[in-house]
């Protein structure tokens, strides 16, 4: 139950930890907050949290040194990076370190909930090595996409096919969860500056969450036009593109939502429904 999660919230800006405190506490959450990453060590030596947010420009402590701290005196806490300076330098560090999500100065509520959800779920259940079991189980994980990087550019959507195959998922499921991550992903190593691309099974469904920080789009609908494209001349040189991609995700989806603030980056959410699962309960 949610009321027996606890919450600590860490950042020297009292409009954030305010924030934080009435959009968490008001879906049942216990919070608490700190405004120094030293006060943060104190309360997390006297106290079990389920889930720390935690900035990273910080006066005395900043948000990396409180990080590793906490992974090492708490390693079972999950932990996500609130920042008002976003970039692929501090994402990737704090994703190296344990860090389950970030989420990026200023929010929305929504922005803030979906994260501590995420996060929490991830906490929940891992099941590493194991075949999936659609009555029981629920499988997370994440890749981080680094805007620009041609080298690795399509990395996050193989590790995700990968990981798809090794669970016994069929086929034709996994084909068109590859092309969509493929094609999320083309979109944030051509236009944003960085992204993450998140994936949920559970039951007979998959659900694939791709948020960037990038320029976001001022005309989603003419976004999601076949052959429209805002790709950069390197991309198009390469022969990448010819379109933003949309289009082709919604014809290998089964739900498909976008959410893009101009200045403010596009998180997509791709529903791909599974059938022809076995389960393993008897085995």
């Amino acid at each position: 139950m949610q009321k027996d999660i606890n919450i600590l919230v860490v950042d020297d800006e009292p409009v954030v930890i305010n924030s934080c405190e009435r959009v968490l506490k008001e879906k049942g959450y216990n919070v608490h907050s700190a405004m120094r990453g030293k006060d943060a060590m104190l309360m997390m030596k006297d106290n079990i949290y389920n889930l720390v947010l935690t900035d990273l420009k910080m006066p005395e402590m900043d948000g990396i040194s409180l990080i590793e701290w906490i992974r090492q005196s708490r390693p079972d806490t999950g932990i996500v990076v609130i920042t008002g300076y976003p970039s692929h330098q501090t994402i990737q560090e704090s994703l190296n370190l344990g860090c389950i999500d970030y989420v990026s100065k200023p929010f929305t509520p929504v922005m803030l909930t979906d994260a501590t959800s995420r996060a929490l779920k991830r906490i929940k259940k891992r099941f590493p090595n194991k075949e999936f079991s659609p009555a029981t189980d629920i499988i997370t994980g994440y890749s981080y996409i680094k805007g620009g990087d041609i080298t690795n550019a399509g990395s996050a959507s193989k590790a995700l096919r990968s990981h798809l195959m090794g669970l016994g998922i069929p086929m034709e499921a996994i084909r068109r969860a590859a092309v969509s991550a493929f094609e999320a992903e083309m979109n944030v190593v051509m236009h944003a500056v960085a992204g993450i691309l998140f994936y949920i099974l559970k039951n007979t469904e998959l659900k694939l969450i791709v948020r960037d920080i990038g320029p976001g789009m001022e005309d989603v609908e003419l976004a999601m036009k076949e052959g429209y494209t805002t790709a950069p001349h390197w991309s198009k040189q390469m022969g990448w593109g010819t379109g933003l991609g949309l289009p082709n995700i919604i014809k290998n989806s089964d739900g498909f939502k976008i959410d893009s603030i101009v200045d403010g980056g596009t998180t997509l959410e791709i529903i791909i429904s599974i059938t022809g699962i076995k389960s393993n309960e008897n085995n």
